[in-house]
C-alpha cells in the first residue's frame, strides 16, 4: 500500500498533455506515458491493498464494526477505477478515486488509533 501512495506521488512529478480521445492517450508525449504507466500500477496496488487489508480486519473482532464500510468504500473506489477512461472527465474521476483512497486510509488509521488507545497502547498525551 505505501508503495502504491508512493507511485501516485511519483505519477504527480511527470506530466501529461490534456486527453479528449481514445486516440489522445496513445499519442502523449515519454512524460505523459510515463504518467500513466505510474498511475495504472499505484491505481491497481492500491485497489489491491484495500481489498487485502479489508479482507484481513473482517477476521478481526476489533475492526468487524468498521468492516461494511471499508467494504463499501473500497466498492467506490474500484467503480471509480473502472469507469475512468479517456475523455474530459478522467482527470475529475481519478481525483475523485484519490479522494475516496484516502478516506479508506483515514478510516483505517482512526480505528487503529481507537483500538491502540483502547488497548492502553497510546497516552493520550502522545498524540
Amino acid at each position: 500500500m505505501k508503495a502504491a501512495i508512493n507511485l501516485t506521488i511519483l505519477a504527480a512529478i511527470f506530466p501529461t498533455d490534456r486527453i479528449d480521445t481514445a486516440a489522445d492517450v496513445f499519442t502523449q508525449p515519454t512524460t505523459g506515458v510515463i504518467h500513466s504507466l505510474i498511475a495504472l500500477i499505484s491505481f491497481l496496488g492500491m485497489i489491491i491493498g484495500m481489498f487485502i487489508l479489508t479482507r484481513t480486519f473482517a477476521l478481526l473482532p476489533a475492526w468487524r464494526p468498521l468492516t461494511r464500510v471499508l467494504v463499501f468504500v473500497q466498492a467506490g473506489a474500484l467503480a471509480l477505477f473502472v469507469v475512468q477512461g479517456e475523455g474530459p472527465l478522467v482527470g475529475l474521476l481519478q481525483r475523485l478515486f484519490v479522494a475516496v483512497i484516502s478516506g479508506w486510509i483515514i478510516l483505517v488509521a482512526l480505528r487503529v488509533r481507537r483500538i491502540a488507545g483502547s488497548e492502553g497502547l497510546v497516552t493520550s498525551g502522545e498524540w
